[in-house]
């Protein structure tokens, strides 16, 4: 059994030295992305166009009256948001929803995804309510 397996690596190490094929490169991604030192904060925009929800993670509370919520979103030359709250009694749930800037195009943007933080203030306390994310919504066309 032992020189049935040395024969095997050998006629795989044998069969490796014949190739005259160099290395194949990986082609480089053809979208650009930036790095930042952790998500940043932005305020949400209004007039968007061809909202759909967004990626989010995170959602923190900060204080009584306000919740984080960390989102991905495309460059905010072109993109903004708009949070879609909805309190109960019980609990606080909690979309992003994400769209083209009045008078912009998706041609007219780059692919630049980032992480970003959203600071949204609550009507009520969120006091021993629990944070949830929203059901999954339909896009729709800002008003």
């Amino acid at each position: 059994m032992k020189k049935l397996i040395a024969l095997v690596a050998v006629a795989g190490l044998a069969m490796a030295a014949c190739t005259d094929e160099e290395p194949v490169e990986e082609p480089e991604p053809e979208f650009e992305t930036s790095i930042v030192d952790g998500p940043q904060t932005l305020d949400s925009s209004g007039g968007l166009t061809n909202l759909q929800p967004a990626v989010f993670g995170d959602v923190q509370t900060v204080d009584e009256d306000t919740i984080s919520v960390e989102f991905e979103m495309l460059s905010p030359e072109c993109y903004g948001y708009e949070p879609v709250i909805q309190e109960s009694e019980d609990d606080v749930a909690v979309a992003i929803q994400i769209g083209l800037l009045e008078g912009k195009t998706e041609e007219d943007c780059e692919y630049d995804l980032n992480n970003w933080i959203a600071e949204i203030d609550l009507e009520n306390p969120i006091g021993d309510r629990d944070l949830k994310a929203a059901e999954e919504l339909e896009p729709t066309e800002a008003p």
